[in-house]
């Protein structure tokens, strides 16, 4: 893509939130989340009605592009357009130092935490805390020669380690805007739950703590 987008935001509160990927006004400004496009609108009413501005925040997408025809879930292109551009949501995180990160919506989620699958969608996770599952490349047992269709007979394929960065899974506005209007407090209170972990206010969710 022409268009990438920079992170929006200061960060300042120590939370992230992670989209998937950019829209037409998005793509215009080169900024995730406009407050007046249709999903940003939605985000930017929920900041105010938290007292909050969008630029104590962290605000970027899993692609920093505008999708082709702004279809990524379940496209053709899908995997190789998010493995393409991995590398800059992993220096994103690693430059911002998130205490929390907010996944918007099931793409978001499924790339930062590996959850997929039967029982592991945005509508069953959201609100809950998990790990950040980092890609790393690990040795591939299973090939042979370079038809390998695991990893292409490179020796590697792409496996994932847990980190310590809490991420919570939230709707995506868009998703909201489709006729899922009644979720909106729910989407508020996970926003402001992030804040709270954050802020070392919400340590319920710690992991690994013997009571």
């Amino acid at each position: 893509g022409t268009d990438f987008s920079r992170i929006d935001g200061t960060g300042a509160n120590g939370v992230m939130l992670v989209g998937e990927g950019s829209g037409e006004m998005e793509a215009r400004d080169g900024l995730p989340f406009r407050p007046y496009a249709p999903a940003g609108s939605l985000l930017e009413r929920t900041f105010r009605r938290m007292r909050m501005s969008r630029e104590q925040f962290s605000i970027t997408n899993i692609i920093r592009c505008r999708p082709r025809n702004n279809w990524l879930e379940n496209s053709p292109w899908e995997h190789s357009a998010i493995n393409h551009c991995r590398p800059n949501l992993d220096a994103a995180i690693a430059d911002r130092r998130p205490r929390a990160i907010v996944a918007l919506g099931g793409t978001a989620l499924r790339e930062l935490t590996g959850m997929a699958g039967e029982a592991r969608g945005i509508g069953h996770l959201a609100g809950y805390v998990l790990p950040l599952a980092r890609i790393v490349k690990v040795s591939c047992d299973d090939h042979s020669d370079g038809n390998c269709f695991m990893c292409g007979g490179s020796g590697f394929v792409d496996g994932r380690v847990a980190e310590s960065i809490p991420v919570i899974g939230n709707f995506h506005p868009a998703f909201l805007r489709r006729g899922k209007a009644s979720l909106q407090g729910l989407f508020a209170r996970i926003l402001n739950r992030a804040v709270n972990i954050a802020a070392g206010k919400d340590t319920s969710w710690l992991w690994n703590v013997d009571p």
